[in-house]
């Protein structure tokens, strides 16, 4: 029964969370489709040759997400209190679900250490199968092809292999202070797959070069064999550099590679990393299982809320830890298997910690601790509310009861809002750490320029994500008022559906006033000050 409870919020979450991975990649395949006229067949491999190493990391965020969601439900249901009364302990009830995460934990260490690794490789190899493609393609007989950026080439014979030309002119733009041109019998079209690399060699040619200034300088060189290489755009433009070659070896190569370079006394930090960090983050689910359970069953009220917001929480926690770690074992303040084990071992000690006062409950002094503030902070803001609603007058009691049901919708409808856009932060910024993070590690930046790389990149892609989350905000806002029949008391009452959605469409519709004004008076301004925060 709990293995097929956890299916269905493990494979919604795991699409969700990949989805989210991929999202700027789809954006960047679609355009070499569309704008680059690549096949479709060879961009679906691309993409389905990227999806091993992302789901090495949505695997492990997936299981916490639904050991939260269903063991929060099953503690709303009361299934768990139903449960510990037929004799069954807590321990009994978390057999299932941690058999569930050792299952994934197998395919996480199968995905991070066979497949991820093979899967970089194919990538690349697949990227330099459509540049070759477009190399060869990009140059036609008798025209002035453009497809090489400042290189202009211009060609009167190709042969039929496409490798062989005669009769060629280029001009060479990329140096902004030189004219260049150069002039060639033949030429051959090379790529170099090992290094990835497409060059255009001239035979028995010459060079004319002229300075662009006042003072102007003419040279002429004549040469036999001159080599040209040729400016490819990737077409992932904008996607993360993949210049980490521990990525693509396995681990028996990762580990003779860190000790041939510790050997020479070179940095072999990464490669260390990266060995321990593809088992690490594998059984990272085991321990959001420790956790997931413990609060699940604990969170008798808001089961599905509880969970998105818990499980968010942790996660950021969590990959905020392994990056800070990480970043020190590069760094080689701390070794790497400690920097890499470090988040697990503090996280199994927590969930060890939660799951023992789940089992055996919280001691009493701390409960009459906690409930004595608890009634504290209540009181003061009941008498502040009282106090308050005094001061506004009582003769309007009448007029704001005929607004009470409104006034909970649009409550309501609000707390959903703020829950998606919890989520599209969270989710924003995980994905943006994981894909520059690498990029953070190269270049060092100071920790202040990577929170306003954040604060001023995050509420333009909140503002992309609004129709989504209104969206979603209104789904489980309605399938809530039905599940509790609160619907069904109003159509009772006499208040038709067209009544009950009013107060939901004309805060729908200020949101949309409110997102066209941020679009036209900040979202230039935060966008123009994110830019100047990543150049530098």
């Amino acid at each position: 029964y709990v293995f097929r409870e956890l299916c269905t919020p493990f494979a919604f979450a795991v699409a969700l969370f990949t989805f989210f991975l991929l999202i700027d990649r789809i954006f960047q395949l679609t355009e070499l489709i569309v704008g680059k006229g690549v096949p479709f067949h060879l961009v679906l491999q691309l993409l389905l040759l990227m999806l091993p190493s992302f789901l090495s990391f949505t695997l492990p965020m997936a299981v916490l997400v639904a050991i939260l969601m269903v063991g929060g439900r099953m503690a709303a249901d009361l299934e768990v209190v139903a449960f510990h009364a037929a004799g069954g302990s807590s321990l009994r009830l978390f057999r299932p679900f941690l058999a569930f995460a050792l299952l994934v934990c197998f395919l996480t260490t199968s995905l991070s250490v066979v497949l991820a690794p093979w899967g970089h490789d194919a990538v690349k190899r697949q990227l330099f199968h459509i540049l070759k493609a477009r190399v060869a393609a990009g140059i036609t007989e008798r025209v002035f092809n453009t497809a090489f950026g400042k290189i202009v080439i211009y060609v009167e014979e190709i042969s039929a292999s496409q490798v062989g030309l005669r009769g060629l002119l280029v001009s060479d733009e990329r140096d902004p202070k030189i004219w260049r041109v150069v002039t060639a019998r033949e030429g051959r079209l090379l790529t170099d797959e090992e290094n990835r690399r497409a060059t255009l060699r001239l035979i028995d040619g010459v060079i004319n070069e002229s300075d662009v200034g006042d003072q102007l300088r003419y040279r002429h060189t004549s040469f036999g064999l001159y080599d040209m290489n040729l400016s490819l755009h990737a077409p992932l433009v904008g996607a993360r550099r993949e210049d980490k070659p521990e990525k693509t070896m396995t681990l028996a190569q990762l580990l003779e590679h860190a000790e041939s370079l510790h050997r020479d006394g070179q940095n072999s930090s990464p490669f260390l990393v990266e060995f321990h960090k593809r088992f690490a983050v594998s059984l990272a689910a085991l321990v959001f299982s420790i956790i997931g359970f413990s609060l699940g069953i604990q969170s008798h009220r808001g089961g599905r809320a509880v969970a998105i917001v818990g499980s968010l929480a942790i996660l950021l926690a969590y990959y905020f830890f392994l990056t800070r770690m990480e970043g020190l074992a590069l760094n080689r303040r701390i070794p790497a298997w400690l920097a890499m084990w470090a988040p697990n071992v503090v996280g199994g000690c927590v969930g060890a910690l939660l799951l023992h006062s789940a089992v055996r409950g919280v001691p009493a002094a701390w409960t009459t601790a906690l409930w004595r503030v608890r009634k504290l902070w209540s009181s003061a803001g009941s008498a502040g509310r009282g106090r308050l609603r005094e001061r506004r007058g009582r003769g309007t009691r009448g007029r704001q009861s005929t607004h009470i049901i409104d006034r909970y919708l649009i409550r309501e409808f609000f707390t959903y809002v703020g829950y998606g856009l919890g989520v599209g932060a969270a989710l924003f910024i995980v994905v943006d750490l994981l894909q520059n993070l690498d990029r953070y590690f190269r270049i060092k930046p100071p920790f202040r320029y990577i929170l306003e790389h954040f604060f001023y990149r995050l509420p333009g892609n909140l503002y992309q994500g609004l129709p989504v989350i209104i969206l979603v905000a209104t789904i489980f806002l309605f399938l809530t008022l039905t599940r509790q029949h609160e619907l069904t008391a109003l159509k009772a009452a006499g208040v038709s559906l067209y009544r009950v959605s009013l107060p939901v469409l004309l805060v729908a519709c200020g949101i949309s006033l409110g997102a066209v004004a941020f679009q036209e008076t900040l979202l230039p301004i935060l966008n123009a000050k994110g830019d100047e925060v990543d150049r530098i």
